[in-house]
């Protein structure tokens, strides 16, 4: 008898699969037929939105805004150093800038990813 939970075949005179302990029906011709084997795939319910904004546009923006700040943040460190010297605060700049065009990538690239999934 074949377990139509799993799928596994059992002794004709068994009550219970053996593999996974669900109840057998009784003989029938349609319990001889193996279950039809689910879908693993489900479907994406992916709107692209969250309480009516798109996720893509904002993530860009806010790429936009890391770049912008990110600028912002490197010319006021380097403006607070005047007892450093001048690779020092050059460092200082480009290290700051680098940090915020990461993450200007990363929203830039989240967008993309997002705009492509639609």
């Amino acid at each position: 008898m074949i377990c139509s939970e799993c799928g596994n075949t059992n002794p004709e005179d068994s009550t219970f699969c053996q593999k996974c302990g669900k109840a057998l029906a009784t003989s029938s011709p349609a319990s001889e037929a193996p279950p039809a084997k689910a879908s693993m795939r489900t479907e994406s319910k992916f709107t692209g939105t969250v309480k009516g904004f798109n996720i893509a546009q904002l993530l860009l923006y806010g790429s936009i805004a890391a770049i912008v700040l990110g600028v912002l943040v490197a010319l006021f460190s380097v403006v607070g150093m005047d007892h450093v010297s001048g690779s020092y605060r050059a460092a200082e700049f480009f290290s700051s800038l680098l940090r915020a065009i990461l993450i200007a990538g990363v929203l830039a690239g989240l967008s993309e990813l997002i705009s492509s999934r639609k």
